[in-house]
């Protein structure tokens, strides 16, 4: 620099002003520098060359070049050019026009009376009747690089309404319909109308097994040893005693579940029932009670309530994801009620496989070892019999390989665990009364009563359990911060998949 006099001014104005394009080609830079240029009397039209020199030739700022030339703003980078930034398309939007997720639980009255009668339980659809509506994804607008080049935007992601049976979807996709008239039947993303099949009077020796292909309504009950398969909703006026029910939607029970021990509802909804003696509950949703669970085993994917200034859980063993709440948790003779939240069983089960398949690993791997080193001198002195080449090769690959299995089962196993420590807000409830023998788990951790106490809130505390007093309006409170975090959380989530996505190659 010390012989910039001997430069010429065009060489000097190319060394001093120097343009800079952003990666992304959305923005351009221009640097005065002060040691080439300070003492030279440089103009806009100056800088717009070296823009053309540089390809730059959109989105030019002249107000901006004609103020930081008049102004002498040397060595600092100024926005000179300013592309316009592609608008990437919108992913397609999926609309039930019914209450999809909706909670079925009878009403309580002000005396703790709950009232089965008026549950609106079945969504009845009609012909014609649309079900799904779908807004397309759109394709986006285009950018324009400073370069002048255009810049492609990304398409929305499509998404497509799943058909179910006695639907119909309209020819551009964007609606789905009913054929037939009966009940909305929604499991997962897939929609269908299920024709209802009433039986006047119980399902017993007179009708045999059923099995219904749509939503099934019983006037009276289920008697006792019979076998119940429906594809759609199940709705039961009387009582069900030591039957198997496996229902595809959702269950109510207007009366109890009851008998000696052999019944079993499995449902991939919620369900919905009067009080449960003895037997058995899996439900893919939540479970309302609305009175006594006796020795019973209920286990829900989300929320176990128990309803009623009479409601309890006594004995058995009671399983939830989020939430276990009754007025009475056991009985002051010491029950034992075993009641389990942030539990999660197939998580539980796949962690234990992983520990598992780990030992096993780690149990072949040391006797592969000691196959190896007998094999090893013979191949390295030649002597390795060709009917043992390839056991060798299996079992030297699987030592090579051993610690990227082991590495991979670690990172899941760690996964899982991550998955757990979600599940730590799960709590459980007695609105009035906990007594002795009621046992208290969330996640791993365990807490057994030992005396008597009134309203309690069973919560995750500095990794232990702790057992506080329960109060409706602060549970509830806190209840609903914690649905909003949750989904402020999803939202989150799914703003970062969609972003990933956009920035991915196309």
């Amino acid at each position: 620099m010390g012989n910039s006099e001997e430069l010429t001014k065009e060489e000097r104005l190319k060394r001093g002003i120097k343009v800079a394009v952003a990666s992304d080609k959305l923005s351009a830079t221009v640097e005065l520098r002060s040691a080439e240029l300070a003492d030279l009397t440089i103009d806009s039209s100056d800088v717009m060359r070296a823009l053309t020199a540089a390809n730059v030739n959109f989105g030019i700022k002249q107000e901006a070049i004609d103020e930081m030339v008049l102004a002498k703003q040397y060595d600092e980078k100024r926005v000179v050019a300013e592309g316009k930034a592609p608008v990437h398309g919108v992913d397609a939007t999926i609309e039930y026009c019914f209450e999809k997720d909706r909670k079925i639980a009878p009403k309580e009255g002000e005396d703790g009376r709950i009232d089965y009668r008026d549950m609106d339980f079945l969504q009845n659809a009609e012909p014609g009747q649309v079900l799904v509506k779908k807004t397309p994804a759109t394709k986006g607008t285009p950018g324009k690089s400073v370069l002048g080049a255009e810049l492609a935007a990304k398409p929305g992601k499509d998404s497509k309404i799943s058909k179910g049976s006695n639907t119909e979807l309209s020819a551009d996709g964007l609606t789905l319909s009913a054929t037939e008239a009966g009940t909305i039947v929604s499991t997962g993303s897939v929609v269908s109308v299920q024709p209802v099949t009433t039986i006047n009077g119980s399902i017993d020796q007179s009708t045999g097994n059923i099995t219904c292909k749509g939503t099934l309504k019983v006037t009276e009950d289920i008697k006792s040893d019979f076998k119940v398969e429906v594809e759609g909703d199940l709705e039961v006026e009387g009582n069900v005693e030591d039957a198997e029910i496996n229902c595809k939607g959702e269950v109510v029970i207007r009366g109890g579940f009851i008998g000696r021990g052999d019944g079993v509802i499995n449902s991939a909804g919620n369900v919905t029932i009067k009080y449960i003696l003895n037997q058995t509950i899996n439900a893919d949703g939540d479970v309302t009670i609305g009175g006594e669970a006796v020795n019973a085993h209920v286990h829900a994917k989300n929320e176990i309530n128990v309803l009623g200034q009479k409601g309890k859980i006594v004995g058995g063993t009671s399983t939830a994801r989020k939430l276990i709440k009754a007025p009475v948790l056991g009985a002051d003779a010491g029950t034992k009620t075993v009641l389990k939240v942030a539990y999660d069983a197939k998580l539980m089960k796949e962690i234990k496989d992983i520990d598992g398949e780990m030992e096993r690993l780690q149990a072949d791997g040391s006797r592969v070892k000691e196959a190896l080193v007998d094999l090893y001198k013979l191949k390295l002195s030649n002597k390795l019999p060709k009917s043992k080449v390839e056991v060798f090769n299996k079992l030297d690959a699987f030592k090579r390989n051993l610690p990227q299995q082991l590495e991979a089962l670690k990172q899941r196993k760690i996964e899982l665990k991550e998955k757990f420590k979600s599940l730590i807000k799960a709590k459980i409830v007695a609105e009035l009364q906990a007594f002795p023998g009621v046992q208290a788990h969330i996640g791993i951790k365990y807490k057994e009563l030992q005396s008597e106490r009134g309203p309690t809130l069973f919560e995750y505390y500095d990794d232990n359990i702790m057992a506080g007093p329960y109060d409706k309006a602060t549970f509830e409170a806190q209840q609903r911060k914690e649905a909003v975090e949750e989904a402020k959380k999803e939202q989150e989530k799914s703003q970062a998949e969609t972003a990933k996505k956009s920035s991915a190659p196309a």
